[in-house]
C-alpha cells in the first residue's frame, strides 16, 4: 500500500467473493478498507457463459456475490458510499 501511495493513487478498490462470508473481508477490513456495495449473484451470468464450476456452489449457475470494498488514501478526500452497505 505504500507504494501505491508513494504514487499519488488516491483509491485502492477491491472485489471480494462471498458465499456465506467474505473470504478475504476480514483481512482487507484490517488494512482499512470500507465495504461499497454488495452485488447478489455477480458471477451468475459468467459461470454460465464460461461454463465453469464454482467451489461453493458446484455446476452453474454460481449463487455467490461479490462486495465492493474500496481504501482512500488521502485524508482531506472523505470516501463517498455509493450504497449497499449491506454485507
Amino acid at each position: 500500500m505504500a507504494s501505491l501511495k508513494e504514487k499519488n493513487v488516491e483509491v485502492v478498490m477491491a472485489l471480494a467473493w462471498k458465499t456465506e462470508t467474505v473470504h478475504i473481508g476480514g483481512v482487507l477490513s484490517r488494512m482499512g478498507f470500507t465495504v461499497r456495495k454488495r452485488y447478489e449473484g455477480f458471477w451468475s451470468r459468467d459461470s454460465i457463459e464460461k461454463n465453469y464450476t464454482c467451489p461453493a456452489c458446484g455446476l452453474p449457475p454460481c449463487k455467490c456475490d461479490t462486495v465492493l470494498y474500496s481504501f482512500t488514501f488521502a485524508a482531506d478526500k472523505p470516501e463517498k458510499s455509493i450504497g449497499g452497505n449491506e454485507v
